[in-house]
C-alpha cells in the first residue's frame, strides 16, 4: 500500500515539473548573426516581450556573453540592463545605456513586437 502511495505521488511530482516548464515556454529568435564582431549573435525570446505599465518593454535576451533580462524605452531609445543592477542592489532606472549599433537592432525588433 505504501509503495502505492510513493508511485502514486512521484508520478504526481513528475506531472507538475512537466506541466510548469511547459508554462514557461521560450520561443527564441536570432535578431542579430554578426560573425566575427565583438558580439556575434543576439537572440530574443519572443514570448517574453511585454509592455508594462510603466511604459518600459521588457524582454529576455541572450549573446556571447551571458542571459539577462533587459528593459526598453521605446520613444527615448533607451535600454536597462536588469539583472546587472538588482545583483548589485542598484537601482537600474537610473542607469539608461545609449543605444548603438547592434542594440538598435534588437531595440527595433522588440518594439515592433510590444503588445
Amino acid at each position: 500500500m505504501k509503495t502505492r502511495i510513493r508511485t502514486a505521488a512521484m508520478t504526481a511530482g513528475i506531472c507538475l515539473i512537466w506541466g510548469a516548464s511547459a508554462a514557461h515556454a521560450e520561443n527564441w529568435v536570432r535578431v542579430v548573426d554578426n560573425p566575427g564582431g565583438n558580439v556575434t549573435y543576439v537572440d530574443v525570446d519572443v514570448d517574453s516581450i511585454r509592455k508594462d505599465a510603466d511604459g518600459l518593454v521588457y524582454f529576455s535576451q541572450q549573446d556571447d556573453w551571458d542571459s539577462e533580462t533587459i528593459a526598453v524605452n521605446c520613444q527615448t531609445r533607451e535600454r536597462y540592463t536588469l539583472d546587472y543592477w538588482k545583483a548589485r542592489g542598484g537601482d537600474w532606472r537610473s542607469h539608461p545605456l545609449e543605444t548603438t549599433g547592434i542594440g538598435n537592432d534588437v531595440l527595433d525588433f522588440v518594439c515592433a513586437r510590444a503588445k
